[in-house]
């Protein structure tokens, strides 16, 4: 066509208009490519940034000699997460997976060995044992072995994929396993806010990069389940706050209902049903039940030759139907 010529090096027609549609997508792709090609040393960077933002808890529990209420899970998460996908960067030849995933591995055994020195004996929030979570690392680490050792390489290389799915929402959701404190203390002392934000630029950073630049639906959907946590884990902040010790709210009183046995009087004309009464108790000092007496009401009728009498002793005139109430003291 006269007027037009194609120039190989650019791709560009000579003599197009600009303005055109068609030249105004062409121009912009080049961009959108180079940013989507950006995300993935960003991401990287934020795994690396998510692997350390656990310092200053960990540093702080340290000093303090104690985890209190901390879970163990985002930890040993973090240690066999950057296990599996340091081996799934390995097998793929992914330097950008291998490289921040094989420091998480490293940070994340540090963090777990120093939680280790410092829980309490006691422990069983974390959630369960030390030795359950010794026990599932020793699982991971068998079943990779095992899959990389007998199984074909693409085999291989989806049966990795798939643990380190399972094992990258563990450690997203890790400090979900202290929601019943969280609820119960009505605070988030034992939810570390660090983490939580790291793990909202991280998660979103690889979803970004595994949908639109990898591909690969091993990168982004563990990346949305972690999201998902994400979001929930701030939700919680946004409703509690970021508090360091329990709610001060005193809890409601304790009532006690005390029978009190019928007293022992011979005066007394008809049997005595017991009598209830409620008795707050505070949290602080609790008062046995068995020194609470109420005191004793009868209600009898009396007899028509004494009502007579006793009217005109008290200057009261009543009928026959009313009735006498005596206290004894």
């Amino acid at each position: 066509m006269e007027g037009f010529e194609e120039r190989a090096t650019d791709g560009i027609l000579v003599g197009q208009d600009p303005s055109s549609s068609l030249w105004s997508e062409i121009l912009l792709l080049p961009s959108l490519a180079t940013i989507l090609k950006g995300v993935g040393p960003m991401a990287a960077l934020a795994t690396v940034l998510l692997n350390l933002a656990p310092v200053m808890t960990v540093l702080e529990f340290c000093r303090k000699g104690s985890t209190g209420r901390l879970p163990l899970l985002p930890y040993s998460g973090m240690m066999l997460s950057g296990f599996s996908w340091a081996f799934y960067g390995v097998l793929t030849e992914a330097s950008h997976v291998f490289l921040p995933n094989a420091f998480g591995l490293c940070a994340g055994a540090l963090y777990f060995a120093c939680f280790c020195w410092n829980v309490p004996r006691e422990a069983n929030w974390l959630p369960g044992t030390v030795r359950d979570h010794l026990a599932a690392a020793a699982v991971v680490l068998v079943v990779a072995i095992a899959a990389v050792a007998s199984l074909p390489k693409d085999l291989g290389v989806m049966v990795i994929g798939w643990l380190g799915c399972i094992l990258c929402v563990v450690m997203f959701s890790g400090p979900l396993a202290s929601v019943q404190t969280i609820l119960k203390e009505r605070s988030t002392r034992s939810l570390p806010l660090p983490f939580t934000i790291a793990v909202s630029i991280n998660c979103t950073l690889w979803t970004i990069y595994g949908a639109f630049v990898a591909n690969d639906p091993f990168l982004y959907v563990p990346s949305l389940m972690g999201i998902l946590s994400a979001a929930v884990q701030l939700s919680l902040f946004a409703r509690f706050g970021c508090n360091s010790s329990p709610s001060s709210s005193p809890p409601p009183p304790l009532i006690h209902k005390v029978t009190s046995p019928p007293p022992n009087n011979k005066h007394q004309g008809s049997r005595r049903g017991d009598h209830h009464v409620l008795v707050p108790v505070s949290s602080s000092s609790r008062v046995p039940v068995a020194s609470l007496q109420a005191p004793a009401f009868e209600i009898s009728r009396p007899s028509p030759e004494l009502h007579g009498r006793n009217a005109d002793s008290f200057g009261l005139h009543h009928h026959h139907h009313r009735s006498r109430i005596s206290v004894d003291s």
